[in-house]
């Protein structure tokens, strides 16, 4: 009897024993499965954040070609605009220079009928100035083209323009606004009353079509050479 209670013991304690391995056991199962777990989650984020980033990556560098092409596109318009704007600064230029013929709407004056007759170059230099005031882009006399240069002087029995002769009737043109040229030259006691005032036969018309000539070849008013450079 005594030998039998020993012995279930011994299988007790030995059952015992077996049942903690075994818990330990499986409890370090768990714990390795739980760890491989983690470690795949782990590593399932990180492959999804790198592909996040490569997208971000191809995302930024798709941006900044579209800047890229932005900026070329900026720059062309700006150096295709300051190229512009350079071709009508040159094209203003010559104009102002009398280096090119003009056309364009303006108004027309006709003084005096006898060419025995002189104007007085001072009453012809304030129609200029006053046509040049109220704008005018281009003006001539007989057509010889007025520009900044040009020297309008009295002679024995004609004026001197440009050292060529012009004699009445004088015929001056101008390219402009025409109502502003009209307003100014018919200003009370302006130059177009001075001149009836003088006994001047004064008339004045408005075009839709003038032409005046560029500078002739010659001209004391600028060099032959810069008539070269173009041929309008």
């Amino acid at each position: 009897m005594k030998k039998n209670k020993t012995m279930t013991m011994v299988i007790t304690a030995v059952c015992l024993i077996l049942g903690i391995v075994i818990a330990i056991q499986f409890k370090a199962v768990a714990a390795n499965r739980q760890n491989a777990g983690e470690q795949n989650k782990t590593l399932e984020e990180l492959r999804v954040q790198l592909i996040h980033e490569l997208n971000t990556r191809d995302s930024l560098e798709n941006e900044i070609k579209s800047l890229n092409d932005k900026i070329k596109i900026l720059e062309e318009s700006a150096l295709s605009e300051q190229e512009d704007i350079i071709k009508e600064e040159y094209r203003k230029a010559r104009m102002i220079g009398g280096l090119t013929n003009v056309s364009g709407s303006g108004i027309v004056i006709t003084i005096g009928e006898d060419a025995n007759r002189i104007l007085r170059v001072e009453m012809l230099l304030q129609l200029i100035n006053d046509l040049r005031m109220a704008g005018a882009q281009a003006i001539s006399i007989n057509d010889e083209r007025i520009v900044a240069m040009s020297e309008i002087a009295k002679g024995d029995y004609f004026i001197v323009v440009n050292g060529n002769t012009v004699a009445a009737p004088y015929i001056i043109k101008a390219v402009g606004n025409t109502d502003s040229m009209l307003t100014m030259i018919n200003v009370p006691q302006g130059i177009i009353t001075k001149l009836e005032e003088a006994d001047w036969l004064v008339n004045v018309e408005s075009a839709n079509e003038i032409q005046i000539p560029k500078i002739k070849e010659g001209s004391r008013a600028i060099k032959t050479d810069d008539l070269k450079d173009g041929a309008n």
